[in-house]
């Protein structure tokens, strides 16, 4: 139990607050063809299908691409509004356009003749997520929703191909990604700007910006803990960043000073920090009932926000002979951490307690894992990668899917994504029987990357 409590996270990370309502432009269809369109019943030898991306509080101030079949680029989707598609029966695949570092979400729908089905799509816990959902409440969020004027009739008309255009808005760059970050948030989306600021972070870690901009998020969202570890890790970078000491001395000064009241914006956040220490305190103190309530009170509060809230819940079920309940949150943590670091603190846990308690592999992740290999078996690293990635977001601690991946991501010519890959499985399996192998292939990585030095002098 000691070790647990040690253990216990004392701060929250922000994730995000409520949203200002800004909404990105899309091109709409007129107030009449829009009313037309929800009115749209299927005709008998074809399908019709609904795709709606539902506004949220934790929304997204940047577009996502929706793609059908694989194949056609439909157009892009904002909060609050939706396409409607027109489609052959048969089975059709409804996606996205890839971000680096993160699984794609796919959904595929088994379309009958004359039948009308409705797709959500949202941000869950700051990845996009596809639901089949019921008419009634399909066309209950399509009356708030508005018709986007980008090709809406697949079966009228020839949408753009995929491949052409994933050429053109997948390759995202660390700097792409920071603008994203920034943009969203100016616009009060706080959570998609963490995400961003997370990948960018990811993909260039040398980069002290996002370091610095985080941190200042973190800082006037009444986080002063975030904001230190985040400006430490940035200084670490670069230890003559002025933006970054001003971070780290402003927060210490909050920190210190309990005197300052929030601001009604922080209030929100502020709550839950709090809620999460109470139930540290009482967790420390013995009282882990106690402890437990008040870690599902700041989750509630601030609902897939809080990951150290989840963190510390997942420590009280796990001590307390729960580890399917704790592995959950477990997940929920490790996906939602900013930091590598506490990222993989997550995941160590999380292996070791599937391993401890024997909890196997979901069905679907294992079937994705192998069609994976069956797809890099035939070269075809891009399918094989989003087959891997797919396997991994189901069930974080399926160490094999690692390796695979970083392979992949090596024959794909992805360097820094295989090398932070291997370096996850060399840290969760040091005993591997391929431990030599894998550490071999770091080495080149790091070699082709050019992050070696020499230690011949001349």
């Amino acid at each position: 139990m000691k070790n647990t409590l040690s253990k216990l996270c004392g701060y929250l990370t922000l994730m995000g607050l409520l949203s200002s309502g800004c909404m990105a432009t899309v091109p709409l269809a007129s107030p009449e063809v829009d009313r037309q369109a929800k009115k749209r019943f299927s005709s008998p030898d074809k399908s019709l299908i609904y795709v709606y991306r539902i506004s949220q509080y934790a929304g997204s101030a940047s577009l996502i691409d929706i793609i059908i079949d694989e194949r056609n680029y439909i157009g892009s989707a904002a909060p609050g509004t939706y396409f409607l598609l027109e489609v052959a029966p048969g089975v059709h695949s409804i996606t996205t356009s890839p971000v680096p570092m993160i699984t794609t979400p796919k959904i595929s729908i088994s379309c009958q003749s004359g039948q009308v089905y409705f797709v959500s799509f949202s941000i869950e816990l700051f990845f996009p997520v596809f639901k089949l959902v019921d008419e009634f409440t399909g066309r209950k969020a399509l009356a708030s929703s508005k018709l986007i004027k980008t090709v809406s009739l697949v079966g009228d008309s020839k949408p753009t191909p995929v491949t052409e255009h994933v050429e053109k808005k997948s390759q995202m760059t660390s700097e792409t990604l920071l603008e994203n970050a920034l943009t969203a948030r100016d616009s009060g989306h706080y959570s998609e700007a963490m995400f961003y600021f997370r990948v960018a972070m990811q993909i260039d870690p040398q980069n002290p910006i996002p370091y610095e901009k985080a941190s200042s998020l973190f800082l006037n969202r009444c986080d002063p803990d975030g904001a230190i570890k985040v400006a430490e890790k940035g200084l670490k970078i670069t230890s003559n960043n002025q933006a970054l000491r001003k971070v780290l001395v402003r927060a210490h000064s909050l920190k210190n000073n309990a005197t300052i009241a929030p601001t009604p914006s922080q209030s929100f956040v502020c709550r839950a920090r709090e809620l999460n220490r109470e139930g540290v305190t009482l967790a420390r103190e013995g009282n882990q009932l106690a402890a437990l309530t008040k870690f599902e009170e700041a989750i509630q509060a601030a609902p897939g926000l809080i990951p150290k809230a989840h963190y510390n819940l997942a420590l009280i079920l796990e001590e307390s002979g729960k580890p399917k309940e704790s592995v959950s949150h477990y997940v929920k943590a490790q996906q939602s951490f900013l930091l590598p670091e506490e990222e993989f603190e997550a995941l160590t846990r999380l292996v070791a307690l599937s391993r401890q308690a024997r909890i196997a592999v979901p069905e679907i992740a294992d079937q994705r894992y192998r069609l994976g290999i069956v797809r890099a078996k035939q070269k075809k690293y891009k399918e094989a990668i989003q087959e891997f990635e797919a396997a991994l977001a189901e069930a974080p601690w399926f160490i094999e899917a690692y390796y695979n991946l970083g392979l992949v991501y090596d024959f794909n010519k992805e360097y820094s994504k295989a090398l932070r890959v291997l370096n996850i499985y060399a840290k969760l399996s040091p005993d591997a029987p391929n431990i030599g192998t894998v550490k071999t292939k770091i080495v080149e990585l790091k070699d082709k990357m050019g992050l070696l030095r020499t230690s011949i002098e001349k």
